[in-house]
């Protein structure tokens, strides 16, 4: 859809402002994800006059208008550009949707845009509305929405299967569908399809369609006539499912319009994302999963994973919300998960754990960057217990008393202790950037005369990233054994050099990587100058300052990037010519990202990434600006 490409990039240049305004556009209930730009101080953050400079705004605003003027502004779209614009992605019972709305400013100007399919304009200018089977436009106030419609084809075809069982008429078979189970309701599509007689529901939706009263199979097929007959049989289904779409889908869709100019909005349907709207930033997120599940049947899921089926009910009001604002020199970002207060209360347990600083001496100064996991896991697991297991205990719902059932048996028969020393979430891993390592490849030579093919082997050179992955665990001498065990074996390409071991061909590259176990830290590598020189750690050469000491007191996560080498290193790694000059481009427009875990109150756990940027800018939103400049101009060259 080209509309919702267009719309993406302009949604990403009225991204950058510094205030909220009080619209909260036209969102759809059931909508579950939806992404917010406010621009209604967008030239106190960056002028309407510089963005119109960008070469890439004045294409876009070109093929929006379908204007071919020397100079094109943006303010020509005629939407309003005080207010906010969104997207959307949503599920009904019998469609799921995605979509945008905007403010307009000029409803007759923007009405002539390429972004409004010719086929519409007409109904909307008269009536406000226009639809076809998969695509709807809808103007409310000075709003406009467009979306795309999704069908569940399976909901009518139920109707369909419905006829031809009532009828014994044979029909399609589907493999993995629906009536392999017995589910315990059905799903209604918006308006129940009743009907006191199979002969009138086939009447309602096409009267062209006569209703076969008997039909009977000949005692004996020919191949032939049994191929035709299977084809007949699935022409007819066909037919019907036409019919019934054809009968049903206008409906479904008014009222679904008819609920929008009623106001059934996300804003006033769900308190949740309208808290989002009321938070200052520059753009917002809302994404709410349980959206989904309320609107699809769950029994094949729960009786595949009676487990997590039941559990999945304690998770329905956890959603997330993130905010997104430029700063002089960069961005942030705050992703935000919602829940309730036991859930909360795991997640809490999870964090109560320091960070092993072993680990960090394994980190070097010049790495370009590294990650850090430390949870207690084995608390997170006595809070779950204690905050859940009383609830599907006093449930009377089957699904959670089978959970529990199950719960309880592998808590009878696992040592959660004993699994959590083993299974540590106490690690780290790096990337220390490109190094050139000699490389074995193996080639066929062609023998024209024998048409027998020869193995050969070569060595060459070639650049390769270096990763380093360690785990602090208690119980790190098991690996020593398996390390022993695994050397045992003549075949599998592995050799003890010192305190560590070489396996010949590791998953980066096919080249070595080493394992070494120091303590009671495991560490895996494709460095072999860490193996050599550095097993006791890089000592004076590990990371230190400000990285060190937001490293240490780091909860549960923490990670940091220095992106200025990137561009060169993804410019090393690919032979493709465009790919390489993209990169290029993109050489002085890096910066450094820091990913940390902020804390947890009773119904919110946030993370936050800082982003700063390398070189001069007048804020984020220039930053930015010069980025999509350059993917413009780059992909159009």
């Amino acid at each position: 859809m080209k509309s919702l490409f267009i719309i993406t990039t302009l949604f990403f240049v009225v991204h950058f402002s510094n205030g909220q305004s009080s619209n909260n556009g036209l969102v759809p209930d059931s909508s579950y994800f939806v992404f917010t730009a406010d621009i209604g101080r967008i030239t106190k953050s960056m002028p309407i006059k510089d963005m119109n400079d960008y070469p890439f705004v004045q294409q876009m605003v070109k093929e929006v208008t379908g204007y071919n003027k020397e100079e094109l502004t943006l303010e020509e779209i005629g939407m309003d550009l005080s207010g906010s614009i969104h997207m959307f992605s949503g599920i009904k019972q019998s469609f799921s949707f995605h979509g945008f709305s905007m403010p307009l400013k000029d409803q007759l100007s923007f009405l002539k845009n390429e972004l409004v399919p010719l086929e519409f304009r007409t109904a909307l200018k008269n009536e406000n509305v226009a639809y076809n089977e998969r695509r709807l436009a809808f103007i409310h106030g000075n709003t406009f929405m467009m979306m795309e419609l999704n069908w569940k084809d399976y909901l009518f075809e139920e109707v369909v299967d419905s006829i031809f069982d009532a009828n014994h008429w044979e029909r399609p078979y589907r493999w993995g569908g629906y009536e392999d189970y017995e589910y315990t309701e059905s799903i209604p599509i918006e308006e129940p399809m009743e009907y006191e007689t199979e002969e009138e529901a086939v009447e309602e939706y096409d009267e062209s369609i006569e209703v076969e009263e008997e039909y009977e199979y000949p005692p004996a097929q020919m191949e032939d006539d049994y191929y035709e007959e299977k084809e007949d049989m699935y022409e007819k289904y066909e037919r019907f499912l036409d019919s019934v779409m054809e009968s049903r889908i206008p409906k479904i869709t008014e009222a679904f319009i008819s609920s929008l100019k009623e106001g059934n909005v996300l804003s006033k349907t769900d308190k949740n994302y309208a808290s989002t709207q009321t938070q200052v930033a520059d753009g917002s997120i809302y994404l709410n999963p349980a959206i989904v599940d309320d609107n699809r049947n769950n029994y094949y899921y729960q009786m595949q994973n009676p487990l997590l089926g039941g559990m999945n009910r304690f998770t329905k009001e956890t959603w997330q919300s993130g905010y997104i604002n430029f700063t002089k020199t960069g961005l942030t970002v705050d992703w935000n998960t919602h829940g309730e207060e036991r859930f909360m209360n795991v997640m809490k347990a999870g964090m109560n754990s320091k960070f092993n600083e072993n680990l960090l001496s394994y980190i070097p100064e010049n790495t370009q960057g590294f990650a850090l996991y430390n949870m207690n896991g084995l608390g997170a697991y006595e809070a779950m217990k204690a905050s859940y297991m009383p609830v599907l205990d006093e449930s009377e719902k089957p699904e959670y008393l089978l959970a529990s059932a199950i719960w309880s048996t592998l808590d009878e028969l696992v040592d959660e202790e004993a699994v959590f020393d083993i299974y540590s979430a106490n690690m780290f891993v790096t990337y220390n950037g490109l190094q050139t390592m000699m490389l074995e490849r193996t080639t066929y030579d062609y023998d024209e005369e024998t048409f027998e093919y020869e193995e050969q082997t070569e060595n060459y050179e070639d650049q390769v990233p270096i990763m380093t992955f360690g785990v602090y665990t208690e119980k790190a001498y098991l690996m020593e054994k398996y390390m022993k065990a695994w050397r045992a074996y003549d075949d599998i390409g592995m050799e003890k050099i010192g305190d560590y071991y070489r396996f010949d061909k590791g998953p980066i590259g096919g080249t070595p990587y080493y394992i070494a176990i120091i303590d009671n830290i495991i560490l895996i590598s494709n460095d072999e100058s860490l193996m050599k020189n550095n097993l006791k750690g890089y000592g004076k050469e590990a990371i230190s300052g400000d990285r060190y000491k937001a490293a240490k007191a780091s909860q549960m996560f923490y990670a940091n990037m220095n992106m200025e080498e990137l561009p060169k290193d993804f410019k090393t790694l690919t032979t493709n010519q465009r790919e390489r000059d993209f990169f290029e481009s993109m050489k002085d427009k890096t910066g450094n990202a820091e990913l940390a875990m902020k804390g947890i109150t009773d119904n919110k756990q946030t993370i936050q990434l800082n982003y700063t940027f390398d070189g001069k800018y007048k804020n984020g939103a220039y930053y930015m600006m010069d980025i999509m400049n350059t993917i413009f101009e780059r992909t159009n060259n």
